[in-house]
C-alpha cells in the first residue's frame, strides 16, 4: 500500500513537471514570436516598448520555472529514495520525511499564490476546471502523504 502511494505520488510529480515544462516552452515560443523588429530598438521608445513587454513574460516563466523545479524535485526524492531504494537509518528516513513534507506544502502553497496573486497581474485570471484542480492538489497531498509515512516509519 505505501508502495502505490509513493509510486502515485512520483507519477502524478512528472505529469505536473511534464506539463509545467510544457507551459515553459510555450511560453518561450510565443514569447519570441512576439519579440518586437530589431529596427525599433534603436530608440528610447523601443527600448522601453522591449521592456514592457519582456519583464512579465519572464516574471510568469520564472514562476512557471519555480512550479516545476519544486515538483521535478519532490519526483526525484521519492522515486530514488523510497521506490528504488529504501533510506539506511531512521535518521535517513526522518530527514528524507521532513523534506518530501516541506516540498508538498511549498508545491501547494506556491501554486495557490502564484494562481490568486503573481499570475492575474501579468495575465487575464486563469480558469481551472475542477479536474484540473484535483489534480495539482493531488500532487501536493501525495508528497505531503509520503512525507508523513516516511516519518511515522522512522519512529517505528
Amino acid at each position: 500500500m505505501v508502495l502505490i502511494i509513493q509510486i502515485a505520488a512520483v507519477l502524478a510529480n512528472i505529469v505536473l513537471g511534464v506539463f509545467a515544462g510544457a507551459g515553459i516552452g510555450v511560453g518561450l515560443l510565443f514569447f519570441l514570436v512576439g519579440l518586437p523588429k530589431s529596427k525599433s530598438l534603436k530608440t528610447t521608445q523601443g527600448l522601453l516598448k522591449l521592456l514592457k513587454f519582456v519583464l512579465p513574460v519572464a516574471a510568469t516563466l520564472g514562476i512557471a520555472f519555480i512550479y516545476l523545479a519544486i515538483t521535478f524535485y519532490s519526483a526525484r526524492l521519492i522515486g530514488e529514495h523510497f521506490v528504488l531504494s529504501r533510506p539506511g537509518t531512521a535518521t535517513e528516513q526522518a530527514l528524507l520525511g521532513r523534506q518530501l513534507l516541506s516540498l508538498g506544502i511549498g508545491q501547494g502553497v506556491w501554486f495557490f499564490v502564484s494562481i490568486r496573486w503573481l499570475l492575474p497581474p501579468m495575465i487575464d485570471k486563469l480558469g481551472f476546471n475542477r479536474k484540473q484542480l484535483l489534480a495539482v492538489i493531488g500532487g501536493s497531498i501525495l508528497t505531503i502523504l509520503t512525507g508523513i509515512i516516511a516519518m511515522y516509519n522512522a519512529a517505528s
